[in-house]
């Protein structure tokens, strides 16, 4: 039974997975009570005195909100469920897991959101070029409560379902692990969007990108891209016709890096709903220096063989990145920073202008910077 905080002698506690509804044990020597957390109310009372129970009444009062997030699953262990149970057949894998508060029955609650992202192991290569070419959709994993059975609870895993937030877009073609490039409006037709696992066929939805992303290449435009990406499959391939479009740099952190180099990136971006239910990436973006003045140097691990010594670290930029076409913008969050405003003036047409704000309901979902490089 973990406790949530001591107040007054009293331990206040509750069971991991307790049954309905929400409820707190407070425990105090050999005598205890229990409370339900919405409403505050007593229903069993063993030994408190009547001035105990009124004071335990307002400190759950006070802290009806802190209880009820408290987080009692990781993201480790959702990840590890997720891809044990929750990959279709297969068809899908889970990299990242971030924490957000989400509207159940009118009142705020943690929950995990991990995007659905196509697996890297599914198909041949035609396949993966062609026909499994995005993810879709998330899975919304409650954060402060498991069932009996000391499992996870998916409150939104079923490939249509809206019933906790509300998705118009689904389709995941930019992600952690869409590395490779894919062409779409080819000759296979639609491409493929997730199986129909309660069919009593093999049947599969499927549907053809029509997003502003990718480049419509001829002959000689694929032949020297497939040289450049290395993919003779793509340079010599018959599956493409006038009014197919191949996408590249798909992978969100890589896409970042290759826009604007100077910056350091978080290895650990996460997914947000927009207003309109598209699927967007956040990346915290940090400047750094080891020139400045009068100050400690410290080393960090941007990546397992590389390490930097600076003397100044600043997340000053949110990189905001479309999950279906790409849109890669770049917003200054931090104005006094000198180096990022340098950047500024260098690259004027990479950032976003300052009268141009992030959207609120995007600010009201990120997530407080912690460095994971």
């Amino acid at each position: 039974m973990p406790t949530i905080f001591i107040l007054f002698g009293f331990r206040f506690m509750f069971y991991a997975n307790d049954h309905e509804p929400i409820h707190v044990h407070v425990i105090k020597g050999d005598v205890s009570a229990k409370f339900t957390l919405f409403p505050v109310t007593l229903i069993k009372n063993n030994g408190l005195k009547s001035s105990e129970l009124k004071l335990v009444e307002s400190v759950i009062e006070e802290n009806q909100e802190v209880i009820n997030n408290i987080t009692i699953t990781s993201k480790e262990n959702v990840l590890k469920n997720l891809n044990m149970l929750q990959t279709a057949k297969g068809y899908y894998s889970y990299r990242n897991s971030n924490i957000a508060k989400v509207n159940l029955n009118g009142k705020l609650s943690l929950a995990y959101i991990t995007p659905r992202e196509i697996s890297e192991n599914i198909g041949t290569y035609n396949d993966k070029m062609y026909e499994y070419t995005h993810g879709y959709g998330i899975i919304v994993t409650a954060a402060n409560k498991i069932n009996e059975e000391g499992e996870i609870i998916n409150l939104q895993k079923d490939f249509e379902s809206n019933e906790v937030i509300k998705i118009t877009e689904p389709r995941i073609y930019y992600g952690l692990q869409t590395n490779e490039p894919v062409v779409t409006n080819n000759k296979n037709g639609e491409e493929f969007d997730y199986p129909k696992l309660n069919s009593n066929t093999a049947e599969n939805a499927k549907k053809t990108y029509d997003g502003n992303a990718g480049l419509q290449l001829n002959f000689i435009d694929r032949f020297i891209l497939g040289i450049k990406e290395g993919n003779i499959g793509l340079a010599l391939s018959t599956n493409t016709t006038k009014e197919s479009k191949i996408l590249t740099n798909r992978n969100v952190i890589k896409r970042a890096k290759t826009l604007m180099p100077y910056l350091l990136y978080d290895e650990e971006p996460y997914l947000v709903v927009n207003k309109e239910g598209k699927l967007v990436w956040v990346i915290d973006a940090y400047t750094t220096s080891s020139e400045y003045p009068y100050s400690q140097m410290s080393t960090i691990q941007t990546d397992l063989l590389t390490k930097l010594d600076i003397n100044y670290i600043r997340n000053s930029v949110k990189v905001l990145i479309d999950a279906y076409d790409g849109t890669t913008k770049f917003y200054i969050t931090d104005r006094a920073d000198p180096i990022i405003m340098s950047y500024r003036n260098i690259y004027p047409s990479l950032f976003v202008d300052k009268d141009e704000q992030i959207e609120e309901d995007i600010k009201n979902q990120f997530i407080l910077s912690l460095i994971h490089i």
